[in-house]
């Protein structure tokens, strides 16, 4: 009986911390207010859907800060320095700020 509990025990501690990778975030709820976009669809935005969370500059380019294997922390830093290097009166730089804050906060 004892090794029965054990082999129980060891399963149970394999497997519960994989359970945190399990972690499915839907995006657009969590961090643009269930839209689509925090600003407008104009750019730059972040554009948001239940697996995915864009930065889009205002030339277009993108910054994916998800991706299949989850969320890509390592560029938040940069996305944060674009989204401050806005000029004070673009529409809704501090709402892509508190949206990025969340994000950041959440996932990484």
């Amino acid at each position: 009986m004892l090794p029965r509990t054990r082999m129980l025990i060891c399963t149970v501690l394999a497997v519960v911390p994989l359970a945190g990778f399990a972690k499915s975030t839907n995006f657009k709820k969590a961090y643009c207010s269930n839209s689509d976009y925090v600003t407008s669809s104009a750019r730059p935005h972040f554009h948001c859907g239940k697996d995915f969370y864009t930065y889009t500059e205002k030339s277009g380019n993108h910054d994916n800060l998800v991706n299949k294997s989850g969320p890509r922390c390592n560029i938040v830093p940069a996305v944060e320095q674009k989204v401050d290097a806005l000029p004070d009166g673009t529409a809704g730089k501090a709402q892509m700020k508190s949206s990025l804050d969340a994000f950041k906060q959440g996932e990484c």
